[in-house]
C-alpha cells in the first residue's frame, strides 16, 4: 500500500488482457462520464484536466516531463485518455501527472454526482463497490454521492454499483 494520498507505483505484473481471469471491463453509467464522480473517482470518466491548484494534466501517454508507467497500455481498463483526471488504482481520490516539471502530480477537483441522502439501491453485494466506512449514515454516505443500503449486515452498506460489460 504507498503512503496516503500517494500514487502507487507499478511493482506487480498485470495480467494479460486475453487472459481467462481477467476480471470484466466496467461499464461507465451515465453518472461517470459526467464531470462529477462517485466514491474514489475510480470508474470516472469524465473530461476535467486541470488540477486543485490549476495545472494542466499531463497527457497518460506522454512521458514528458514526466516519466511513469501508469499509461493506457498499462492500465487499459482506467479510462486513462487525454490528459483527463483518473484514478487508475483506486487512490483517495482523482489526480493526475501535470505538465510543470517542478510538480510531479496533484490531485483533481471533480465533484460529488448529485445524489438524494440515503438513497437506497437495490444491488447483489457483489456488485457493489465500497465508497464508506463502518457505521457511515445515510447522510454521510449521500454527501458522497453514494447508494446506501443497511439490509444486509455482512455487507458494504455506503456503495457504488459495479456496471459489468456482459458482451
Amino acid at each position: 500500500m504507498a503512503a496516503k494520498g500517494l500514487p502507487k507505483s507499478l511493482d506487480v505484473s498485470l495480467p494479460s488482457p486475453t487472459s481467462p481471469n481477467t476480471t470484466p471491463t466496467p461499464t461507465p453509467t451515465p453518472a461517470q462520464t459526467k464531470d462529477c464522480k462517485t466514491g474514489d473517482g475510480n470508474f470516472y470518466r469524465g473530461t476535467v484536466s486541470v488540477t486543485r491548484t490549476g495545472r494542466t494534466c499531463q497527457g497518460w501517454d506522454s512521458q514528458t516531463p514526466h516519466r511513469h508507467s501508469r499509461t493506457p497500455a498499462n492500465y487499459p481498463a482506467s479510462g486513462l485518455d487525454q490528459n483527463y483526471c483518473r484514478n487508475p488504482e483506486g487512490e483517495d481520490t482523482l489526480w493526475c501527472y501535470t505538465t510543470d516539471s517542478g510538480k510531479r502530480w496533484e490531485f483533481c477537483d471533480v465533484p460529488f454526482c448529485d445524489a438524494p441522502f440515503g438513497k437506497e439501491c437495490l444491488v447483489e453485494p457483489t456488485m457493489r463497490v465500497d465508497c464508506g466506512w463502518g457505521g457511515i449514515t445515510p447522510e454521510q454516505c449521500g454527501q458522497r454521492g453514494c447508494c446506501f443500503n443497511d439490509s444486509i449486515v455482512e455487507v458494504k452498506w455506503c456503495f457504488y454499483t459495479l456496471e459489468v460489460n456482459r458482451d
